[in-house]
């Protein structure tokens, strides 16, 4: 007896074989739907033949398959989906059967099955095992998304003044030296956003407050019109400089110049630990 639940078919004596059959099948009756819109004639073009593969075809192929298609699974289903994915292609470009499939594989702008089912799974990890504020979520999702924003990084949607102010805090961080996992939220951050003079200040505070023992890392990225772009991070007790110069362009920003500033600040800190010795050549690399 099987049962159907949100669409999956529940029965133990469902065979993977039949699961392909099935899958054929669905495919089969579905490329004929759309082919019948897409006629070269007075159908749509290209373009609007691979969306309508993209958003029915393959969401009804896979749909539940991180239930079914899986490391140990996947030889069974790959002859097929394979044999679907060329028939969606053939129709995207209007070619013939003859067609060689590497041609396909190039031209046709089509992901696999299988590599849209990993981005969707890696998706629903995400999803179930990171909280909706941590700013590594933005960015994955991004790159699983395949979304391209207007500015040159997506980092810049994490790094915005509006994201930071939420995570201000009253007191000064305090950076411990071990690794964050990725599903916990960041240190708190404070003394954002103030004046020069004010910074000056607080600089004072802190070294007149710190320990022998501390590690006090000072970072910047900056660009200066014509001339390039520059980043560094200093331990002044041991005498730690790593800096970096770039000429000038457009490709990089001063945003990036910051985050390259704090990688530096990063490996300091790292070689202070380990106390390893930082040779000449091996300044401005990482």
């Amino acid at each position: 007896m099987s049962t159907k639940w949100l669409g999956l078919t529940l029965d133990t004596g469902l065979t993977y074989q039949q699961h392909i059959n099935q899958l054929a099948h669905k495919a089969t009756a579905t490329l004929h739907q759309i082919q019948r819109i897409s006629n070269k004639y007075h159908g749509l073009n290209s373009a609007g033949t691979r969306l309508l593969i993209k958003t029915i075809l393959f969401p009804r192929m896979l749909f539940g398959g991180v239930l079914w298609l899986n490391e140990r699974s996947k030889s069974k289903f790959n002859e097929t989906l394979q044999l679907i994915s060329n028939k969606a292609a053939r129709l995207v470009m209007g070619v013939q059967k003859s067609t060689p499939i590497a041609f396909l594989k190039r031209n046709s702008r089509l992901q696999s099955f299988l590599h849209i089912h990993i981005k969707q799974t890696h998706k629903l990890i995400l999803r179930l095992h990171t909280k909706e504020d941590n700013p590594v979520k933005n960015i994955v999702n991004d790159k699983l998304n395949n979304i391209r924003k207007n500015c040159k990084s997506a980092i810049h949607k994490v790094i915005s003044k509006e994201a930071l102010t939420v995570k201000l805090s009253s007191s000064t961080e305090t950076v411990k030296l071990h690794p964050i996992p990725p599903w916990l939220p960041p240190h708190p951050l404070s003394n954002l956003g103030i004046d020069k003079e004010t910074a000056r200040k607080k600089v004072l505070e802190l070294l007149d407050a710190s320990k022998k023992e501390d590690i006090m890392i000072f970072t910047d990225g900056s660009d200066i019109p014509n001339i390039g772009k520059g980043e560094a991070a200093i331990i002044e007790k041991e005498n730690i400089i790593i800096k970096k110069h770039i000429p000038a362009t457009s490709k990089v920003t001063n945003y990036e110049t910051e985050l390259v500033g704090l990688i530096f600040a990063i490996e300091a800190a790292r070689r202070v630990i380990t106390k390893s010795c930082i040779t000449g050549e091996k300044l401005g690399t990482i």
